[in-house]
């Protein structure tokens, strides 16, 4: 049987007195996508963090790709791509100097492999643009890219990125953990969801048709979230 890519076991991080992850169990299969969702200060940001190993657990454990989370945390993140919430690009240089330059961090020298991350998110044609030209959600497609440059073999995203983006190799490639009401606009490819109360437990694991109504409110989710998911 194949281990699962990503695995938490009664997964849980203090911060003194305050709870943040609260004995958080499930799992993600090689080539599954999980939706993980819950209001502001549930918690999800945290558990992304605890399985990167930029955390170490109070209690409870996590692998990812076999490595424990705690103890081999190096291991986890040099194969490991990472989106985060906040877009990291360089509004002054264009879509290919700014993946460039990330390739150049993960150690990547064939240009070959920027044009493949471009073709991957359906950005080819634009890479003498720069990215504080781009319209919105191309830059959400630019951010991609330069988590998917390395190959890596798993994919984390966080909130507002939309699953969809990702090519289909992409997304049969690499298991991903998407976070954030915002990504609903993808969620129609997910198999399966995780749902944190607002006292950072997990609520519920299952298909996303179950999870979540067909007709929800994402405000429900994210009080402050007074805007369409983006296109």
């Amino acid at each position: 049987m194949t281990p699962p890519a990503v695995e938490a076991h009664e997964l849980t991080k203090r911060f003194g007195e305050f709870t943040a992850v609260d004995r958080v169990s499930f799992e993600v299969q090689p080539g599954e996508i999980l939706g993980y969702l819950g209001p502001n200060g549930s918690g999800k940001t945290t558990t992304i963090r605890l399985l990167l190993g930029l955390l170490r657990p109070t209690s409870g454990r996590a692998s990812v790709l076999g490595f424990d989370t705690a103890r081999e945390a190096e291991a986890v993140r040099a194969r490991v791509g990472y989106m985060s919430q906040k877009f990291a690009l360089y509004d002054e240089l264009t879509a290919w100097e700014n993946l460039g330059f990330y390739a150049g961090v993960y150690g990547v020298r064939e240009q070959d492999r920027l044009t493949e991350a471009l073709r991957q998110v359906g950005l080819e044609g634009i890479e003498r643009i720069r990215a504080g030209e781009l319209p919105i959600g191309w830059r959400q497609r630019l951010a991609l890219a330069t988590a998917i440059v390395p190959r890596p073999t798993l994919l984390l995203v966080i909130a507002d990125a939309n699953p969809g983006a990702a090519s289909h190799d992409v997304q049969q490639r690499v298991a991903a953990v998407c976070l954030g009401p915002e990504a609903l606009s993808g969620f129609e490819k997910i198999g399966e969801a995780s749902k944190m109360r607002a006292t950072a437990q997990l609520h519920s694991v299952g298909p996303i048709n179950r999870i979540l109504p067909d007709r929800i409110d994402v405000r429900q989710l994210h009080p402050s979230s007074s805007r369409p998911s983006p296109a």
